[in-house]
């Protein structure tokens, strides 16, 4: 499995120093708290955390609430 994080409007995954449109370019979270708290030091909105699978039938996402403004 692997974490990675998408913008909702955009469609565009995280890399380490961009936003890239390929899950293979995609920087990988160890888990799903480092994704949302990457999101929140940095104030990312309107992000998704996806937890991608060998199958896509598996793949998830979990939304990451604008409240992170704090």
């Amino acid at each position: 499995m692997r974490v990675i994080l998408q913008n909702r409007d955009q469609k565009a995954l995280k890399s380490r120093d961009s936003w890239v449109s390929g899950q293979s370019a995609a920087q990988t979270f160890s888990s799903g708290v480092d994704a949302y708290d990457y999101c929140v030091g940095n104030k990312l909105r309107d992000m998704d955390i996806v937890l991608t699978f060998h199958s896509p039938d598996y793949n998830c996402r979990v939304p990451v609430r604008d409240r992170v403004s704090h």
